[in-house]
């Protein structure tokens, strides 16, 4: 049954979820220098993150997560040409509008990882809902 792969799935997303909450309060009273190592080190597991999904995806023999694979990387590049045309938009900025620009990307960054939370559930509901469809087809076979 789909709940629990989605169980598990669930269990990471909590994980996954804590670290940046525990990671930003802590980054707060972090010195200059020692913020800019926890960047560092966040882009190194971002990275080894994307590689290891990457992975994974283009490991997978089904029909559907090669569709998901293609839509990864086309995310990704959009992602890509947008930070790069915020970059270019920062070059006009002060540093006090630069610094409200970049809480306002984070900002919204977050309230899309939250809306990609909500797809995910709703998906997960749908693969639930689905299962309990197929059980039903197959027990009213069997009688």
């Amino acid at each position: 049954m789909a709940q629990p792969l989605l169980s598990i799935k669930l269990s990471e997303l909590d994980q996954t979820i804590e670290k940046p909450r525990s990671r930003i309060q802590c980054s707060e009273d972090l010195e200059k220098e020692l913020l800019q190592e926890e960047i560092a080190q966040l882009k190194q597991e971002y990275l080894t993150s994307d590689q290891l999904l990457h992975k994974k995806l283009n490991c997978s023999r089904a029909e559907m997560v090669s569709i998901l694979a293609k839509m990864y990387d086309e995310i990704k590049q959009s992602m890509q040409a947008a930070s790069n045309n915020l970059q270019y938009h920062h070059l006009n900025f002060t540093s006090s509008h630069l610094s409200e620009e970049k809480l306002l990307l984070a900002e919204y960054a977050l309230d899309f990882a939250v809306q990609a939370a909500n797809h995910a559930l709703l998906l997960s509901l749908e693969a639930i809902l689905t299962q309990r469809t197929q059980d039903d087809i197959q027990e009213r076979s069997i009688l």
